[in-house]
């Protein structure tokens, strides 16, 4: 079954997350905002809020580089994370969404870069194209930077992202304000609730 159909399929069983990604995902010059829960089962489309986007807006996209949007979200009772890959002419061509254990938002974060660099890998994305991802945490960014910053009880995660660092070759990590975060933010809200973690590339 081609990834294509295996997300029509997921639309029409009502999946959120999915439909976030086959009905507006592939547009460069749009950002989903949110979901208006009033209309959502008669008409998934219309139930999403979009904001239309400038292309400039996505300039700090470096030539030859693929860009990963990364987000985590914590509450009191889950957590989860959540991504989008941009290619180098700003379309979305990957997408995941899933929970984690409920350890803090710095976690559901350090989870969120952890799984964009596995999925990057596991989608085959060609190496001859440098990835950047971007993370509205300024602390995560931190302890990546500089490994004597690193709580040592996440050390097999942290040797886990180094690895797939080296793997990738490439890789940078950057800060993007929370206000320019708002589709990684909703794929986080979105798999904190999910059960298994979503992920897809066409």
């Amino acid at each position: 079954m081609s990834v294509m159909r295996r997300l029509e399929s997921f639309v029409l069983k009502g999946d959120r997350v999915v439909t976030l990604a086959f009905v507006y995902g592939l547009k460069a010059d749009s950002a989903l905002t949110g979901i208006d829960e009033s209309v959502w089962w008669l008409d998934p489309a219309s139930s999403l809020v979009v904001e239309q986007k400038n292309c400039t807006d996505y300039a700090h996209a470096l030539a030859g580089q693929a860009q990963f949007l990364v987000d985590g979200s914590s509450s009191a009772s889950k957590a989860g994370f959540g991504g989008f890959l941009r290619d180098e002419v700003g379309n979305i061509r990957i997408m995941f969404s899933g929970p984690t254990e409920n350890c803090g938002a710095e976690y559901a974060e350090l989870m969120a870069i952890v799984t964009a660099l596995e999925v990057f890998v596991e989608a085959g994305w060609p190496n001859n194209i440098g990835l950047s991802i971007l993370s509205d945490s300024h602390v995560i960014i931190r302890w990546i930077s500089d490994i004597s910053l690193r709580p040592w009880r996440w050390w097999k995660t942290f040797r886990k992202l180094d690895d797939l660092i080296s793997m990738i070759g490439s890789v940078q990590i950057s800060y993007i304000p929370r206000s320019e975060n708002k589709m990684a933010d909703l794929l986080a809200r979105e798999g904190a609730s999910r059960v298994n973690l979503f992920k897809a590339w066409w």
